[in-house]
């Protein structure tokens, strides 16, 4: 056992005395080392899907694609309007001539959110109450 200690050990020295008398090539390598590692940073990707724990030909991995081809994927939608005053009668109109529109005509749709089905929560001393944003439709712009 002695003998594999004293080997390591004189590896060590060895090591150290090379470190020693070349110092300055040591710290130009090193920081080379250190250079090539940093310039890959950008590259790194992490994939957060629960498909990434499979490899890419795992046969069950094959399968969920095949079936989500066919049936469809999970998506979401959004439709994005800027109108120039969020709380006008006019626009409000529009926007619920547009969810029902889109409830109504659109198939496959399962949900739609928007201003018009938007809740409310808000507490009341020992209360929470949950209501539709838009329960009742402004007729005024003070109810506005």
């Amino acid at each position: 056992m002695s003998g594999i200690r004293n080997r390591i050990e004189k590896w060590f020295e060895t090591t150290a005395g090379i470190i020693y008398d070349h110092k300055y090539k040591t710290v130009f390598i090193m920081l080379l080392f250190a250079g090539a590692i940093v310039s890959q940073i950008p590259k790194i990707t992490i994939d957060t899907s629960t498909e990434g724990f499979l490899h890419k030909t795992d046969p069950k991995l094959l399968d969920y694609e095949k079936f989500r081809d066919q049936f469809g994927r999970e998506q979401m939608l959004i439709i994005a309007l800027n109108p120039p005053n969020v709380f006008d009668k006019d626009f409000l109109e529009r926007l619920k001539k547009l969810h029902y529109d889109l409830k109504n005509n659109l198939p496959y749709l399962e949900d739609i959110t928007s201003l018009i089905n938007a809740r409310n929560t808000r507490g009341e001393k020992d209360e929470l109450i949950v209501e539709d944003l838009l329960e009742s439709w402004p007729e005024t712009k003070e109810e506005i």
